[in-house]
């Protein structure tokens, strides 16, 4: 069910990367926004706010995981960004617990020309990078993308609405001239 938002609202989107076990270099996420039938994109990327890792999970960016979030680009248009991870290394070697690393991409929505109300706009996240080396490997490797490991995008979908919903305080009495 898509999230509903209005004009002029901020709105932030999880995205969790499975990392697979051992070296993953060069690795990169891009969040697409897509779906929207407005003239142009009601929904805008402002940045991403935050960077997380599950235990094991490091990057070699400058501050780590944590750094990673500044080097974050977002497209002209604001419809797109790329967040470069660096080389991520997963340590942990329990297969039955899977690890991941969460970003925080952070959402305006905008009043544009010919906005549609009901519109819906998706959120739309790609894993890539150079290559994956298994644990304790130093040479090899093969290409990751989205479709070799899961991606999950919490509240993806946002439905516009033409403006706020006004709701009267339930002390105050209401007659029809109060709409």
């Amino acid at each position: 069910v898509p999230r509903q938002v209005f004009p002029g609202s901020a709105v932030d989107v999880s995205v969790s990367v499975g990392v697979p076990e051992g070296t993953t270099s060069g690795a990169s996420v891009t969040v697409d926004l897509s779906g929207w039938t407005s003239g142009t994109s009601p929904v805008v990327i402002a940045g991403v706010s935050g960077v997380s890792g599950s235990g094991g999970v490091a990057s070699d960016v400058s501050g780590g995981l944590g750094g990673v979030a500044a080097g974050a680009v977002v497209s002209g248009d604001g419809t797109s960004v790329t967040v470069p991870l660096g080389t991520l290394v997963n340590a942990d070697t329990d297969n039955s617990v899977g690890e991941t690393v969460d970003l925080t991409v952070s959402l305006s929505v905008r009043d544009v020309a010919g906005l549609v109300p009901g519109d819906v706009v998706t959120a739309v996240a790609t894993l890539s990078s150079v290559g994956l080396l298994s644990a304790g490997s130093t040479s090899g490797g093969s290409a990751v993308s989205s479709a070799g490991y899961g991606l999950v995008v919490g509240a993806p979908d946002l439905e516009l609405s033409a403006g706020p919903v006004w709701s009267p305080s339930p002390a105050l009495p209401v007659d029809a001239g109060d709409v």
